[in-house]
């Protein structure tokens, strides 16, 4: 397929990397699964796995995520959705996580400012890791999560450690069993 054919069926550059990143999306989304509540947070770590495997798509997303700050960006739109959507989920799981007695209670507005923290912390680490491609990144993330749960929970770092690794085991357990 030529440059121009491309341009015609997806209008711009910008709009091939857009169509990137929603394929991009849809298998990301995929790792997760339908957890709720705390399983969805600890979801995170194998979600980290598989990005390690996809660095380019990491590199495309966090370029168009910083060159959609610009209001004229044609990745705008779609940037700002995906922040959007990752913060009303991240804040509806901590709230069912409120709810079911699973974390202590979290007003709202904590609830909100722990979901942009987690995001920060994502896009935050895996910056990190393009600049530094030997830190070990779902190591390091998979230590934050475990302190943030622990925080969260007012469990021991060793407890929350311990059911982390027990809920990894169990979703490795049924990832490979799945067809």
């Amino acid at each position: 397929m030529t440059g121009a054919a491309l341009i015609r069926y997806f209008g711009s550059k910008e709009g091939l990397l857009i169509a990137v990143l929603r394929h991009w999306q849809k298998e990301s989304s995929r790792w997760q699964g339908p957890h709720t509540g705390l399983e969805h947070i600890r979801a995170l770590i194998p979600l980290m796995r598989y990005h390690t495997t996809h660095r380019g798509f990491i590199e495309l997303f966090l370029t168009l995520s910083t060159e959609a700050s610009n209001p004229e960006h044609p990745a705008r739109d779609f940037i700002v959705k995906r922040y959007e959507d990752s913060l009303h989920g991240f804040n509806r799981h901590l709230s069912i996580a409120r709810d079911a007695g699973d974390i202590l209670p979290l007003p709202d507005d904590a609830i909100d400012l722990e979901s942009r923290s987690l995001i920060a912390l994502m896009d935050g680490m895996e910056l990190q890791w393009l600049l530094n491609p030997d830190l070990d990144l779902v190591t390091n993330f998979q230590a934050q999560v475990n302190i943030t749960i622990s925080r969260w929970t007012g469990k021991s770092i060793e407890e929350v450690t311990l059911e982390t690794e027990k809920w990894l085991e169990r979703a490795d357990s049924s990832r490979a069993a799945a067809p």
